[in-house]
Order: structure tokens, then sequence, then C-alpha cells
């Protein structure tokens, strides 16, 4: 029997002897390894964020616009068994000059009470004056991706009638529920009543009271025990046979009836993964052809070796050991450089995607169940690269074995015959071509390993 010892000193032996192999090898690992670190944790990371912040807006069950009424209907509505609650807003749908080039789509939300918003909550930011003064508005954050406006700043608001006023930006704040302005070029707008009645009554001044609120868009949040969205469409329809119940003046033009639990850009999200997964799974599985690949030149090199150590008593089992253990080294290796790697790579693309979204971070971490998941690739992954051809390599006789280099003249010479007509050829490009083909397997995995390359970086620059 071999001596256990003398098997590992093997192992540290070829690991050191071969070093610019073995740091390729520790190389293209700790790449796959990283890339899934990163897309597993981007994933788990920006959908805990992004799901806190929709929850966190309360959003509304289903939007209602309807012809104006005011405070009193607003207050009957609160009281229908079918609503959990209601909050009600009116609408000036406008244009903005944010530059010199052009207008931009502005949606001005009038709202009465800043502090006391229960549906579709904003978030303000850092400066911002809540509630808005008068003659000021406060932009939706996502805008300031785009252009480079501050507190303070004044724009210039074309109303329906045509007439241009100036606004005074008093901030920005964060609406987790529109489509961010970097993506569709729709700025929001949120004002008080005050400042609605100057800029729709050619600036003149009234302070509007409680009874002269005068809304057209109906938030509610239906009185059901799910998400289902039948239950709220049942509900809604309930809803406006009651408002017309309540005030046959009043007629709902139209309604909005979102999917219950998902956020606005979740499709988006969605399309975000299937690229990152595939390119974090393509990373993967090239490492692994690439020890394979590796692997196999290795123990070709070796076949002597393993006549050799057959010869003294070592079995097929305890040979194979020792390529399975120089494999887990190189993932090993290759964990300890992914982990901190990956993690680093998630928080860059994670605050990048968070950008595009308008979404914050507020908590990022490493996941548990992500450093499994890095753990178990990294170890798994070059096992099983390596024990096809660490059985293929071992399953010989020491005879054969210890001939294996006249064998390899003879396959020479096989592939010599196969390409015969190369020999009218230079003697390098002769060479170099039977080199390629000398060794199928090698290459069919590195002929596969480019595809899978080309394919992902054609498809990933498509999307």
């Amino acid at each position: 029997m071999i001596n256990l010892d003398r098997r590992w000193v093997k192992v540290l032996h070829d690991l050191w002897m071969y070093k610019s192999r073995t740091f390729i090898v520790i190389t293209a690992i700790a790449i796959g390894v990283t890339g899934v670190g990163m897309v597993a944790t981007t994933q788990i990371i920006l959908l805990e964020n992004y799901l806190d912040q929709y929850r966190t807006s309360n959003a509304a069950d289903a939007t209602l616009n309807i012809s104006p009424f005011g405070e009193g209907l607003l207050r009957n509505i609160r009281k229908l068994p079918e609503i959990v609650a209601a909050d009600a807003r009116h609408v000036i749908t406008t244009r903005v000059a944010l530059n010199s080039d052009n207008e931009l789509p502005l949606t001005l939300q009038v709202i009465p009470d800043f502090n006391a918003i229960s549906i579709d909550r904003l978030v303000p930011m850092s400066g911002a004056q809540v509630p808005p003064p008068k003659e000021t508005v406060l932009l939706e954050r996502s805008v300031q991706v785009n252009y480079a406006l501050h507190e303070g700043d004044a724009i210039r608001v074309r109303m329906p009638d045509g007439k241009y006023h100036n606004l005074t930006i008093a901030g920005f704040v964060l609406d987790p529920l529109v489509t961010p302005t970097s993506i569709t070029s729709q700025v929001y707008g949120y004002v008080t009543f005050d400042t609605s009645f100057w800029l729709e009554n050619d600036e003149k001044w009234s302070n509007v009271s409680a009874q002269d609120l005068s809304y057209d868009r109906l938030l509610v949040i239906a009185n059901v025990g799910s998400n289902d969205k039948s239950e709220i469409e049942q509900a809604i329809t309930k809803l406006q046979d009651d408002i017309v119940r309540l005030d046959p003046k009043t007629r709902v033009t139209s309604s909005s009836i979102p999917v219950a639990g998902k956020p606005t850009l979740q499709d988006n999200l969605n399309a975000i993964w299937i690229v990152l997964q595939v390119a974090g799974a393509a990373s993967l599985i090239l490492s692994g052809f690439l020890v394979t690949n590796i692997m196999t030149a290795l123990i070709s090199q070796q076949v002597r070796q393993i006549g050799i150590l057959k010869a003294i008593g070592a079995r097929t089992r305890q040979i194979v050991e020792i390529y399975l253990v120089m494999s887990l080294v190189f993932g090993g290796i290759a964990l300890i450089i992914a982990v901190p790697l990956g993690l680093a790579a998630a928080f860059a693309v994670t605050t990048f995607i968070a950008h595009i979204l308008n979404a914050d971070i507020n908590a990022f971490y490493l996941p548990q169940s992500v450093l499994a998941l890095q753990a178990g690739s990294s170890l798994l992954v070059p096992a099983i690269a390596t024990i096809v051809p660490a059985l293929a390599g071992t399953r010989m006789s020491a005879r054969e074995a210890m001939a294996s280099s006249a064998n390899a003249a003879a396959g020479g010479r096989l592939v010599s015959r196969i390409l015969g007509p190369l020999g009218t050829l230079s003697m390098p490009i002769a060479f170099s071509v039977r080199n390629v083909f000398r060794q199928q397997l090698r290459l069919i995995l590195t002929l596969t390993a480019l595809s899978i390359g080309g394919t992902t970086f054609m498809a990933s620059m498509t999307c």
C-alpha cells in the first residue's frame, strides 16, 4: 500500500512545480465562483430592499379617476365596508422646461396634507421642505439622473392653457410607485392646494380651505383578505356603484388595478435577473471546462508516474483521490479569493441597478445561502471536472502506463495518416494542426467553452 502522507506530498509538489498552471486554474475557478456570488447576492439584496421600499409606500389596490368631488364624498367613501383606506388627490397634466432644448411632460399631484399621506406614500430626501411652501414644488428624485437640478432652482411650467409659471424646487422626494423619469422622460411633481390654485388661476392667491378642496383621483385599499385580483376587482366594482349612490352627479371615468404586491418595475427586474443568471452560470461552466482541460493535460503528462505508483502498490481509487484532493485545493484557494471579490462586485452591480430602478439599498450583507452556494460551487465544480480525466488516466494497468509513450507515438501516427494531405504544408503549420487534433477530448472541450463564451457575450450585448 502506498504511504498516505506521500500522496499529499505529491499534491503539494505538483501544485508548486506547475505554478503557472496552478495560477490559471485557481483564477478560472475564482472568476466562476465570483460570478455566482455576485449574481446571487445582487438578486437577494436588491429584491429585499426593493420590496421593502414598495411595502413601505403602502401602494393602492386601485386608482380611480373621478369627476371633481369634495371632502364630503371622500369622508363617506372612507366609511364604506369594502374599503380599508382611501386618499384623494388632484392631478394637473402640464409640461416643464428643464433646459433650453425641450419640454417634458410633468404630472403634478396636488396633495391636501403631506403629513397625513396613508396611501402611495412619499419619502422626502435630505433637505426637502415638506410640505412645500407656496409657489414651490417637490420633484420626484429620478429627474436628477439626467438633469442637474438642485433645491432652490426655478423651473418653468406650462399649464394646459398655454401660460407659463415659475416654480421653485423645494426639494426632492422618492415615489416608489412611479416609473423613473430616467426611463420614461415623464417628470413628477407634488404641490399643495394653495400652489395649485395659484397655477390654475393665473397666479392669483387664495388660501384654500378644506371645504374648497376639489379632487379628481381616488386611491383606495380594498377590504379583502388576500392579494387575489378578482376579489379586489369585486370590491372596486362595488365601490364604483356606491360612489354613484352617494353622489349621482359623480362619475368614475377610469380605474386602474395593478397586480397586488408587485412593484412597478418587477418585470424589468426579472429580465435583468435572467441576463445575470445566464452570465453567472456561463462563467462557472467555462471555469469547469478549463479545469477539465488542464487536469487532462496534467494527467496525460503524468501517465508514467501513474504507472510507477501502481507498480509500487497504489490502487486506482487512491490515485484518483490524489487528483481530487488537488482539485479541492484549487477550489479552496479560489473560494478564499472569490468571496470578497463576489461581495465587492455584487455591491457595485446592486448599486448600479438600484440607481436605474430608483431604489435605495439600506442593507447590504453577504447572505449565508450565497456563501454556501459559493463554497459548493468552488469545491464541487473542480471535483466534477477532474473526475472524468482522472478515471480515464488511471484506468490503465501499470504496464500500459509505463508504455504510454509508445501508445502516444502510435496515436500520433494515426493523426498523421488522417491529416496526410497537410504534409505538403510547411512543417510549423502541419505540426500545429496535428497538435490540435491529437487530443480530441481537449479539442471538444475547448470548442465548447469558446462557443458558450461567445454565445453568452452576444446574448448579453443584444439584451
